[in-house]
C-alpha cells in the first residue's frame, strides 16, 4: 500500500518536474529572443539617432548658408532680367537696322509685295532638300 502510493507520488512528481522543466526552457528560449531582439533594436536606434544627429548639423549649416544663398540668387534674378532687357533692345535694334537695310535695297517697294505670290510659284526656283 505505501509502496504503490510512493510510486504514484514519485511518477507524479516526476511528471511535474518535467512540465516545469519544459516551460523553463521555453521561458529561457523566450528570454533569449526578446534578448537578441532587443539588442538589434538598440543597435538600429542608435544608428539612426546618430543619422539624425547628422542630418540636423547638416540642416543647421545649410540654415546658416541660406541667407547668403538668398543673396546670391537675387543678384543672379537680377542680372538675368538685365541681360533679358538688353536682348530685347538689341533685337529691336537689329529689326530697325534690318528694315532700313530692306528700305536702302528697295525690298519694301510695292512692286516686290505684289510679286510674292507669283514668286511661290516660279517654275525654276530651287526647293531646299529636307534631310531627314
Amino acid at each position: 500500500m505505501f509502496g504503490l502510493s510512493r510510486t504514484r507520488t514519485v511518477r507524479d512528481l516526476q511528471e511535474r518536474l518535467d512540465a516545469v522543466t519544459e516551460q523553463r526552457d521555453a521561458a529561457r528560449a523566450d528570454a533569449a529572443t526578446w534578448k537578441n531582439s532587443s539588442v538589434r533594436t538598440a543597435a538600429r536606434f542608435s544608428e539612426l539617432h546618430t543619422r539624425a544627429e547628422k542630418a540636423t548639423a547638416a540642416h543647421r549649416v545649410e540654415g546658416e548658408h541660406t541667407g547668403a544663398l538668398e543673396r546670391r540668387l537675387r543678384r543672379l534674378v537680377i542680372a538675368c532680367a538685365r541681360y533679358r532687357i538688353e536682348l530685347r533692345r538689341t533685337q529691336a535694334d537689329f529689326a530697325f537696322l534690318q528694315s532700313r537695310y530692306d528700305d536702302a535695297l528697295g525690298l519694301t517697294s510695292p512692286a516686290v509685295e505684289m510679286g510674292e505670290h507669283w514668286q511661290t510659284r516660279r517654275s525654276d526656283k530651287t526647293v531646299p532638300e529636307v534631310s531627314s
